[in-house]
């Protein structure tokens, strides 16, 4: 017999926050949820960017090494980066605290954050 799961998938934008605190990424998701994958773009079509370090993590927190991952750009400018992680299945990580984001720049409408989550 095979299991057969449903994958819910939200998109949200964000075109504000600062760098100087953990971002609840929607107060329309669960707080307790198994995280399946991410998708996430930064930035308009052709504008570099200046994103060094967002981080995702369960709860609140200044998105040191306690994050689920970590996209990096290493300082350098990039353009319209778009990153994905898909959690493999039997893998999926529990979220008990609201899924958060920490990013060590900040966003405006010239450097929009969009992320896609997966989720059950």
């Amino acid at each position: 017999m095979s299991v057969t799961s449903y994958t819910n998938a939200r998109t949200f934008d964000f075109s504000s926050y600062s760098p100087t605190d953990s971002v609840l990424l929607s107060a329309d998701l669960p707080t307790r949820f198994y995280l399946r994958g991410l998708s996430v773009t930064v930035g308009r079509d052709g504008t570099a960017n200046p994103l060094v370090t967002l981080t995702f993590q369960d709860g609140p927190g200044q998105g040191g090494n306690d994050g689920i991952f970590r996209i990096t750009s290493g300082g350098t400018l990039i353009v319209n980066p778009l990153c994905s992680y898909i959690i493999p299945d039997d893998s999926y990580i529990l979220i008990d605290n609201g899924l958060y984001f920490w990013s060590s720049s900040a966003s405006s409408n010239s450097y929009p954050l969009t992320v896609t989550v997966f989720y059950t």
